[in-house]
């Protein structure tokens, strides 16, 4: 099928280019049927004897114009499932406009930043706690305290440092239906409930205390005879739970 003449085609490139530069807000029709005749024009270009300095220096003028829509043109439609379905080339830039920054992307980098300084606190919280418990060796509440507040640390700061956790994180906060652009947010929300989750544990350590004592205290009065040294490591634990050596300075 033969191409209309290129000056058509440049002239109604020039029109729908004005159209799209005062329509607000912009129509997927118009900003499609616009990168459709860049399309045109490129094809014509790449014909022999086509290339007149004239026609050249009108299309410059016009794409430095269409750039200039790069974000209208990008929010308005759907550019990555366009291109996976026609596959332009590299060089027909204009189908390769960047998504533009969501405005609650732009501080994604005080998020980050957030979030690794609140996993850092609870890794010294697990370290803390941990010390405590591994006090005169492991009993099955320690190993269970231990290794629940280890793994979920451990989650949680491969998803902040490493590109495989980051990716599951965004696949899971996807799959619940959080917008890309709450995703650093949810990520810090995230890690704040581990830490108040974390806190919260810390502060029950003197409870904690109380049963370990009352554990000695069955093991030595109540038992014939007194099982002194299983007592006596309850009674270390009960001490140990109760010392107050952590603080966020140690962050």
């Amino acid at each position: 099928m033969p191409f209309p003449h290129l000056s058509n085609v440049i002239e109604q490139y020039k029109t729908t280019l004005s159209a799209v530069e005062t329509q607000t807000p912009l129509s997927a029709k118009q900003a499609l049927n616009l990168l459709l005749l860049r399309d045109e024009i490129q094809t014509w270009l790449s014909q022999p004897a086509q290339q007149r300095h004239s026609v050249l220096l009108d299309i410059a003028q016009l794409d430095k114009r269409l750039r200039k829509q790069a974000q209208p043109i990008a929010k308005t439609l759907d550019l990555d499932t366009l291109r996976a379905s026609i596959n332009p080339p590299e060089t027909s830039w204009w189908w390769h406009f960047p998504k533009p920054i969501h405005i609650w992307n732009k501080l994604d980098w005080l998020w980050k930043f957030l979030t690794i300084v609140t996993l850092t606190a609870s890794v010294s919280l697990v370290v803390d706690i941990s010390s405590r418990f591994l006090s005169g060796g492991p009993d099955t509440l320690g190993a269970f305290a231990i290794t629940t507040q280890s793994v979920l640390t451990l989650l949680a700061s491969r998803s902040a440092f490493t590109r495989d956790g980051t990716a599951e994180v965004e696949r899971f906060l996807a799959n619940i239906k959080i917008p890309q652009h709450f995703h650093q947010e949810a990520s810090f929300g995230l890690s704040i409930l581990l830490l108040l989750g974390l806190l919260g544990f810390h502060a029950s350590l003197p409870q904690i205390a109380v049963l370990y004592n009352n554990r000695g205290d069955r093991l030595f009065y109540d038992s014939n005879p007194p099982q002194l040294a299983s007592a006596l490591t309850r009674y270390q634990r009960a001490l140990a739970c109760i010392q107050t050596t952590w603080s966020l300075a140690t962050v």
